[in-house]
């Protein structure tokens, strides 16, 4: 759980790439059911990461989901120091 504007949220998460192969529509399909069933939006999806299905997949969740979805670009590794 974390605090968004003053409410606690649940997190959802993928990371890593978003391609065909990651079948990521489903999570946006599982997001509109819960958003209609339910309008508490103490539930968030979060998305990040880059790939070929990306900016689709963001278009069709800004158009139906907007206050559920958030997209983060994808994110440098760090070298660990061992």
């Amino acid at each position: 759980m974390i605090n968004i504007k003053g409410r606690d949220t649940f997190v959802c998460s993928y990371i890593g790439t978003i391609g065909m192969a990651h079948g990521l529509d489903v999570v946006l399909r599982a997001a509109q059911i819960l958003k209609s069933e339910n309008s508490d939006t103490s539930v968030v999806f979060l998305i990040a990461g880059d790939g070929a299905e990306k900016i689709g997949l963001e278009e069709n969740a800004r158009e139906k989901l907007r206050q559920i979805s958030i997209f983060w670009d994808c994110f440098q590794k760090r070298k660990s120091r061992l």
